[in-house]
């Protein structure tokens, strides 16, 4: 036969297609809230701020602790006057300020999630075709996007709950460091109260916010109204996140999967202001696992036992899967903006 009558399929029989490397998980889809779906789906997230946050291993031998908290004092620590107001006070002999602190505790429990690879035989082969790190290196990414959306939205009505204990179960009792958008103020605004917000004490003289978190569509909207003031958005190199990143007042803005929920009605989001670094600085306790928290651990399941006690049927797996506690050291250590509209800011401001 002549050579140009070989079909495509002969010519390649011998040159396998070449893979390349890792198997990508496809984009992570923007946080739902409370509504079966985000507001729009093609937003998809990049979840700057989970990579920034603060994750320390709360224990050495990998215990699992019930709780964790941070000791902190109930109210305003007592000052001896100092300053004439509006008169000096005449100096007194041997006389003293008698000062006492009552203390509390602030945080929340432990809480685990995950979920499970059945293995078999066959997922498991050469380094290049091993399903089973696949699915794998797959759930690893499904908890940290699970805990991801839980730090900004879950707040269950009690710590004992199931749930992870997310940024607004911190701030459930105090409405001062929650902020409603105004169309008036804008973005610019809210996000200069937000910032005014979060002063926590840290070392005792106070301090300030670390970082903006919002949602793609907050970004945009805040840019415009920058561009629509005749300022030019700062963009600058970031130590943080180690790119170009936009910054408000000096502050980096990072992109984070805050809610967007979808349903009827106007579309809507928000934004946070909180503080990283420092003892008053928000962080994410876990137990063991690796920088993230997620471990892995084999396990075997039994489905069915007979009369006599014996196994009729079992399977193994894997369990991947995280121990996690968020800590926010202070009230003041975050503040955040609600009902951002989340509409194109061109189109419908």
């Amino acid at each position: 036969m002549s050579f140009q009558t070989i079909t495509r399929d002969s010519l390649e029989y011998l040159n396998q297609n070449l893979r390349a490397p890792e198997v990508l998980p496809g984009a992570l889809p923007p946080a739902r809230g409370n509504e079966a779906s985000p507001q729009n789906a093609d937003f998809k997230v990049s979840d700057e701020f989970l990579r920034i946050l603060p994750f320390v291993h709360a224990t050495e031998d990998e215990q699992p602790f019930a709780r964790q908290y941070q000791v902190r004092t109930s109210n305003d620590v007592p000052e001896p006057e100092f300053t004439a107001r509006p008169a000096g006070t005449p100096w007194t002999t041997g006389k003293t300020f008698a000062f006492g602190q009552e203390l509390e505790s602030v945080g929340t429990r432990f809480k685990k999630v995950g979920a499970v690879v059945r293995t078999d035989e066959l997922m498991s082969g050469n380094s290049a075709d091993n399903v089973l790190d696949v699915q794998v290196n797959l759930a690893k990414v499904g908890v940290l996007r699970s805990l991801s959306e839980a730090i900004f939205h879950s707040n269950p009505s009690s710590d004992d709950e199931a749930e992870f204990s997310g940024l607004p179960y911190y701030l459930s009792a105090v409405a001062t460091q929650d902020v409603q958008y105004d169309n008036t103020r804008g973005m610019i605004g809210g996000l200069s109260e937000l910032e005014a917000r979060v002063c926590p004490g840290d070392d005792g003289l106070g301090t300030g916010a670390d970082i903006f978190v919002m949602s793609s569509r907050a970004r945009w909207r805040l840019i415009k109204e920058l561009e629509d003031k005749g300022l030019h958005p700062d963009f600058h190199f970031c130590e943080l996140t180690q790119k170009n990143q936009l910054h408000f007042h000096g502050l980096p803005v990072v992109l984070g999967r805050v809610p967007e929920p979808g349903g009827t009605g106007t579309n809507l989001t928000e934004a946070w202001a909180l503080k990283l670094f420092g003892p008053s600085g928000i962080r994410i306790l876990h137990v063991g696992g690796d920088y993230f928290g997620v471990r892995t651990d084999e396990l075997t399941t039994m489905t069915q036992m007979d009369t006599a006690g014996e196994v009729i049927s079992s399977s193994r797996g894997v369990d991947v899967y995280g121990i996690y506690s968020l800590l926010v050291p202070e009230t003041q250590s975050i503040a955040r903006l609600t009902q951002i509209p989340s509409q194109d800011p061109f189109s419908q401001p």
